[in-house]
């Protein structure tokens, strides 16, 4: 019993008060696992890049993406409890008292019940003015950085390029290797590997060597027909070769044919029934070697230490809202009736009808009775012309932005 009565000394009788504390507890949990994952990630790191990028673990990419993406599903779930509570304990503090209510009534003068509003903030005391704009700066940085803690990277492959004469089948089936390729026709050997190479025909060579970064294959081998595979000249030998070494400034120009950038003509390449690559050989199928994707789950040091921080400072503020504000908001349109029916307000008697555009439009002192009006209104007729404007042109510059963004 005297726990009880003691957690009932500690816990806010207010039920406003309560929520805050319980987001400040939620904050703190949030502030434990960032803190153990950075000690964590730091002290685990199987290597570092530089002085802030370590790598949490690397190996198979699906493995790897997986954990990223289970990662920013729990990295998402933090956020959006900080970002909830840190807008909650705003809205709390924005809130104007009854007593900023009468001083501003007195000035002529209105605050507005039940919205994040900016016009209060002028009028709120200089404690609450310091914790409100402490919770909106910090909720910035966590937006642009929370996500950016963790990421991955695909290691790309350099992949030498081989060109060999159909004669090298005899005339047999191209669907299988040739058997026993001499090394010595390599320049480039690569004693860790057992070279075996998969065959690929001309759309599926094309689409999997059609791309910038190369991550799943290696060296390639391409067959072109007899008497074209070298300057229109059958091979001399069955493994004549020629070898364009690594990667071109553009990884995929040796595809096309054509002097114009071959990101622009792939898709005209594919199309073709023939395929002639840019020495002027066509190409009959290809060899290539398939190697495993390897990915890397990596972090940012400073970024952690960033976004803890703002988790703790996020914390100690929710808990400033539950016990260090002892004023008492009127959060809702229930609480300002709840506060008018118990004490009238001199400077508004017999306004009670009246809206904000008649207020405008007739001054504040014309305290005429107000006819009640029964037209029927829509929902939407609560936001003012200017900010339905508004809120759709930030919803559409933000989707023009990332669709162009896109393409």
């Amino acid at each position: 019993m005297t726990f009880v009565f003691g957690m009932r000394g500690i816990i806010p009788q207010s039920h406003w008060k309560r929520s805050a504390l319980a987001f400040a507890a939620a904050a703190s949990i949030t502030f434990a696992v960032n803190l153990c994952f950075v000690i964590w990630a730091t002290t685990h790191s199987k290597e570092t890049l530089s002085s802030d990028i370590g790598v949490v673990s690397s190996g198979n990419c699906q493995i790897i993406k997986r954990w990223n993406t289970g990662i920013h599903v729990v990295i998402n779930i933090i956020s959006t409890i900080l970002l909830t509570g840190s807008n909650y304990c705003m809205q709390c503090l924005i809130a104007p008292t009854r007593a900023e209510i009468d001083s501003a009534h007195a000035q002529q003068e209105w605050l507005d019940i039940g919205v994040p509003s900016i016009r209060n903030f002028w009028s709120i005391s200089w404690k609450r003015k310091v914790v409100w704009l402490l919770l909106a700066t910090s909720s910035f940085p966590l937006h642009l950085l929370f996500n950016s803690v963790v990421f991955t990277s695909t290691s790309t492959n350099k992949y030498d390029t081989y060109a060999v004469s159909a004669e090298v089948f005899n005339g047999g089936d191209m669907s299988s290797p040739p058997q026993n390729l001499p090394k010595h026709l390599f320049p480039n050997p690569k004693d860790d590997d057992d070279r075996e190479f998969v065959y690929l025909d001309n759309k599926t060579c094309i689409d999997q060597y059609g791309k910038q970064f190369q991550s799943s294959r290696g060296d390639l081998i391409v067959v072109g027909s007899n008497g074209t595979a070298f300057g229109g000249t059958a091979a001399v030998s069955s493994w004549e070769h020629e070898h364009w070494g690594g990667i071109e400034p553009a990884p995929f120009e040796w595809i096309c044919d054509s002097e114009k950038p071959c990101d622009e003509k792939l898709s005209e390449v594919k199309a073709k029934s023939t395929w002639i690559i840019s020495t002027g050989m066509e190409v009959q199928g290809c060899y290539s070697q398939k190697t495993e994707e390897h990915c890397k789950l990596m972090f940012s040091k400073t970024l952690c230490w960033i976004v803890t921080t703002l988790n703790l400072v996020k914390g100690i503020l929710m808990l400033f809202v539950a016990y260090g504000n002892s004023e008492r908001p009127l959060l809702n349109i229930g609480d300002a009736i709840e506060s008018f029916l118990i004490e009238e307000d001199r400077h508004t008697r017999g306004m009670g009808l009246r809206s904000k555009a008649i207020q405008r439009k007739s001054g504040w002192w014309n305290a005429n009775l107000q006819n009640f009006d029964t037209t029927r209104r829509r929902k939407f007729v609560a936001g003012s012309l200017c900010r339905w404007i508004t809120c759709i042109a930030i919803c559409l510059s933000a989707i023009i932005i990332c669709i162009l963004l896109l393409e």
